[in-house]
């Protein structure tokens, strides 16, 4: 029995969510490099409260992207099933606002250069993205991209 070709919205799917983890991870190596220097930069007046407000939108960025996740189909409700563009649009839409929580406490650490602030939500928006949009989208696409596999562009365009 022939093996079906794996999807190329399934590559691309797979390079979006690698690159954007990634990046979580480089930001946490600007941290730990700007915590290991003196800080440049004097105290900003109501740190304390933007720190907070930061770490309220990158809690809320994450219970977002946790929301905003599609989910691949059970079987249950086998007319569920997402097309393969929509699935891919709307993980990419989860993905970026789970890195937005890493974004928010980057800015967090640089207002009140406490690791803590970003160690957090970094780790909540790795968490996110590793063990729940990842299984959720390896699920989706071992199906293939469902009866129009391999035709036409896919959500990036023209191969």
């Amino acid at each position: 029995m022939p093996v079906p070709p794996r999807s190329p919205n399934r590559l691309r799917w797979l390079v979006v969510v690698a690159a954007l983890s990634f990046s979580v991870v480089l930001y946490g190596v600007v941290v730990l490099f700007l915590s290991s220097q003196p800080a440049s930069v004097p105290a900003v007046a109501g740190a304390a409260m933007i720190r907070v407000v930061l770490l309220a939108l990158g809690l809320a960025s994450l219970a977002g992207a946790l929301a905003l996740t599609p989910r691949a189909p059970d079987g249950a409700l086998p007319g569920r099933r997402l097309a393969p563009d929509a699935f891919f649009k709307r993980s990419l839409v989860a993905l970026a606002i789970a890195e937005s929580a890493a974004v928010y406490g980057l800015v967090a650490f640089l207002v009140g250069r406490r690791v803590v602030d970003f160690g957090v939500l970094a780790a909540g928006a790795l968490a996110l993205m590793l063990l729940h949009v990842l299984p959720q989208g390896l699920r989706y696409w071992a199906d293939g991209d469902g009866p129009q596999a391999g035709a036409g562009p896919g959500p990036l365009g023209p191969s």
